[in-house]
């Protein structure tokens, strides 16, 4: 089963989800030293931005410590086969450390779950699923998926990170332990565990029986590139 959740409901029932959303949205905190602007005008667009990206009512707690990071590649050849397999793979991962699930969220508060592009056909079939999903136009909260649905999310999801670049950043976890995921635009899953480095263990030799294999370097894609990977901007 897939449904739907505010964003306030979210961040009550996902305490890590809710402070790695909030530290992200701090890297675009236009009052950051790092975010200072750089020519006339840019602090007025920063500020808009951030108006609309950022939310206020996030809970202010901080993330505990960081254990590590896990890249993982589903070696499947092809993109679509890959797509499939992954909901599989990730339920193997979810049920060796007990977790009964998914919940998905865009890290920016105003980002669609939707893309606009129509092009390749792989995104507007993802939009489609997304919004038969319930995340559509004006949708700005969660979706959670059991472990027998994973796939309703997961696929367009990977289809939109792989081949929209201009589609937002979707942050995703389990109820219960102390990591977060997303996928990369090479389609690679990465795993942020906290607190924990005992669970960072317990997740490489978990992904490992499901079918992953970590990876060193980040941009590591099988050989594959997908054509039409392109930011639409308009006129």
């Amino acid at each position: 089963m897939v449904e739907t959740l505010s964003r306030a409901e979210c961040w009550r029932q996902h305490p890590f989800l809710a402070a790695a959303v909030r530290s992200l949205q701090g890297a675009w905190d236009p009052a950051a030293p790092h975010n200072q602007p750089m020519w006339e005008g840019e602090e007025e667009g920063a500020a808009l931005f951030w108006e609309g990206f950022h939310d206020p009512d996030l809970p202010r707690d901080p993330l505990p410590r960081y254990a590590g990071e896990l890249v993982l590649h589903l070696p499947v050849v092809g993109a679509e086969a890959r797509a499939a397999a992954l909901p599989g793979a990730v339920a193997r991962l979810l049920e060796a450390v007990d977790q009964t699930g998914l919940t998905f969220v865009q890290v920016g508060r105003i980002a669609p779950w939707t893309s606009r592009r129509r092009r390749p056909p792989e995104l507007a079939e993802s939009s489609r699923r997304l919004r038969a999903l319930g995340a559509g136009k004006g949708f700005n909260g969660a979706l959670r998926a059991d472990l027998a649905s994973l796939g309703e999310v997961l696929e367009p999801l990977f289809w939109m990170e792989r081949m929209d670049a201009g589609y937002g950043d979707v942050l995703f976890a389990p109820p219960a332990a102390p990591f977060t995921g997303s996928f990369c635009q090479y389609g690679n899953l990465h795993l942020h565990v906290y607190a924990d480095d005992a669970l960072l263990r317990t997740l490489r030799h978990a992904a490992d029986a499901a079918g992953f294999e970590e990876l060193e370097d980040f941009s590591a894609c099988g050989g594959e590139a997908i054509e039409g990977r392109e930011i639409e901007i308009d006129d």
